[in-house]
């Protein structure tokens, strides 16, 4: 799947068919993603951390309307985490780690070199379908129900996260390197190299007629 995902998401004339193929054929893969989101980010932002009611449901907002959720060294009681670190939250690797890079993960069964893994430097859409996800959890902690990770709730903001990446890749592309890398060695796979070892050759003629003489 992030095959065609990488190949697409620098093209502006087939976003719509990205768009499709991570809501359609991802299905799946976003059930799977979700259910380890529900596990994982309670404990990972520290919630409901002994707040009130009015204090979980004033920090969920802050944590999705102002995407603080990408943020680490969140405090949910005084609303502050590292404003300098965006893409930067433990969650995000911990939940790339566990869907792609666990016993049966996809990308485990690729290796790490750059030419035959896809997922080797964690494309874009990856990193914005686990934001989306952890969204989902933190949504349904907001209404105290268990929220689908559906199109018609999550593709616009599927569409927010991977916008916000994009202009990342954009104004600045080393940033955005430094959070790939990061989370390559947080998986523990980081890339060995996008060049396939050179060709060795042989004059096979010569070795032949050597032989003969022999």
């Amino acid at each position: 799947m992030m095959a065609e995902l990488k190949a697409l998401e620098d093209n502006s004339l087939i976003k719509c068919r990205l768009i499709d193929y991570v809501w359609g054929a991802g299905t799946q893969l976003r059930g799977e993603l979700v259910f380890k989101a529900r596990v994982a980010v309670p404990g990972a932002y520290s919630l409901p951390g002994g707040l009130t009611e009015e204090e979980l449901r004033k920090c969920l907002t802050w944590l999705i309307q102002e995407l603080k959720l990408i943020h680490p060294d969140i405090s949910v009681k005084a609303l502050t985490c590292s404003e300098d670190k965006p893409w930067q939250h433990p969650i995000l690797s911990h939940l790339i780690k566990a869907q792609w890079w666990g016993r049966k993960g996809e990308a485990k069964k690729l290796g790490s070199r750059e030419d035959s893994n896809p997922f080797i430097n964690t494309p874009i859409p990856m990193i914005a379908l686990v934001a989306t996800a952890v969204d989902c959890v933190l949504s349904g902690m907001f209404t105290g129900t268990t929220v689908d990770f559906v199109d018609t709730t999550f593709r616009d903001r599927w569409i927010r996260y991977h916008n916000l990446l994009k202009l990342f890749s954009e104004k600045s592309p080393t940033y955005l390197a430094k959070i790939r890398k990061q989370i390559q060695a947080a998986t523990g796979h980081p890339a060995h190299g996008g060049k396939s070892l050179p060709a060795v050759s042989y004059d096979f003629n010569t070795l032949e007629n050597a032989a003969e003489q022999d």
